[in-house]
């Protein structure tokens, strides 16, 4: 199987489990280039996500050194109309967009499942 399909089918069983909870979820590089993705809904430009992430992530590692926080793990943004959970994994980082109403307690445990299944996909043995 490619990468690209392994990709695809850990995202896509990410929505099957958590359907309720999670609108979309992509793995992106961090040049903001998007590899993967998953949405519920067409509402949402993948090219768009990926830029977004890779900007947010530039600026979390500016503002917690600045602040003296020491290296970001993961980035919670709660808004109006849902969450964006954002995460770097190596060279990647994968995004979470979720209902407003979602458990984040049940997303940050997908979330770290998903960096796992990501780190064991692109690192085989």
């Amino acid at each position: 199987m490619s990468m690209s399909s392994s990709i695809d089918v850990l995202l896509k069983e990410v929505l099957r489990r958590n359907s309720t909870d999670i609108a979309g979820v992509m793995v992106a590089s961090k040049d903001g280039l998007p590899i993967g993705y998953r949405f519920s809904e067409e509402a949402f430009d993948p090219s768009t996500v990926a830029a977004y992430m890779a900007a947010l992530a530039e600026d979390q590692v500016k503002v917690t050194g600045q602040l003296g926080l020491g290296e970001v793990k993961t980035t919670i943004i709660e808004a109006l109309k849902g969450k964006l959970i954002l995460k770097e994994e190596g060279n990647h980082l994968i995004a979470i967009i979720a209902y407003p109403d979602a458990n984040l307690g049940l997303i940050m445990i997908e979330m770290n499942r998903l960096a796992e299944n990501l780190r064991q996909a692109m690192n085989p043995r």
